[in-house]
């Protein structure tokens, strides 16, 4: 209980982390020092009602009182520069690139940073569940995060390799150039697809530098295949 009870603080965070098959969840410090980590398979038959009651039944995060963030990663998002963005269009503009889908609620977030507005979709029976549980929780995009935290105006390639997509990021002049991601489960696969992406924007392999965000053995792994084909490689926090 005393274990518990010493994640329950105003000053920490809770990170929640919802991919395929798996639900993950972080418990932060006030200085983003990690205190707790779970991992958990849920199965996809799952209703949203019974998704977000597993979730807020565990029980360090049944009495939480932090700041809670529901971060979503998965391949279906858009993104739209800031001049071109319609309130009125985005979603059918989105459904041509990625499909319908019945009840479907359409999330934005302007990125400053970059001039870009993104927009991804979650089921709208979710939306509400979570709302009715916290109003005050934040629904984000884990590439939306990476475009705001981890990425910079320095030119060059970005990778996040996690265990169920590969999202690559090309930042050229300055400016992005491609948003990316897919489904992969093994390093070879991500490694296709960042070579892939090298030859199909013409990068030069000797000079654009390949920058692994750090997913502890996922990045090295990764950093092995890759280090034979592009010369310079940085993993980053």
């Amino acid at each position: 209980m005393s274990q518990i009870k010493s994640f329950n603080s105003f000053y920490n965070h809770l990170e929640i982390t919802i991919q395929k098959n798996e639900i993950s969840y972080t418990i932060f410090d006030e200085n983003k020092k990690i205190l707790l980590r779970q991992t958990m398979n849920v199965s996809i038959n799952n209703t949203p009602n019974q998704l977000i009651d597993f979730i807020f039944n565990q029980p360090p995060i049944q009495s939480f009182d932090g700041d809670i963030i529901l971060i979503f990663e998965n391949s279906f998002y858009t993104l739209f520069p800031h001049d071109l963005f319609r309130v009125e269009d985005y979603q059918t503009i989105f459904e041509l690139e990625h499909g319908k889908i019945e009840k479907a609620s359409y999330m934005s977030e302007l990125i400053e940073n970059w001039g870009v507005y993104f927009v991804f979709r979650i089921s709208e029976k979710i939306k509400s569940f979570l709302q009715k549980k916290n109003p005050q929780i934040e629904i984000k995009h884990r590439v939306a995060e990476l475009l705001n935290q981890k990425v910079d105006r320095k030119d060059g390639v970005y990778v996040l390799f996690s265990k169920y997509f590969t999202t690559i990021i090309v930042v050229k002049n300055k400016e992005l150039q491609l948003t990316t991601s897919f489904e992969t489960t093994t390093a070879e696969d991500a490694s296709f697809f960042v070579l892939s992406t090298y030859e199909q924007l013409k990068l030069d392999k000797e000079k654009d530098c390949l920058n692994i965000i750090n997913v502890e053995q996922q990045s090295k792994e990764l950093k092995s295949i890759l280090k034979s084909y592009i010369s310079e490689i940085e993993i980053i926090k």
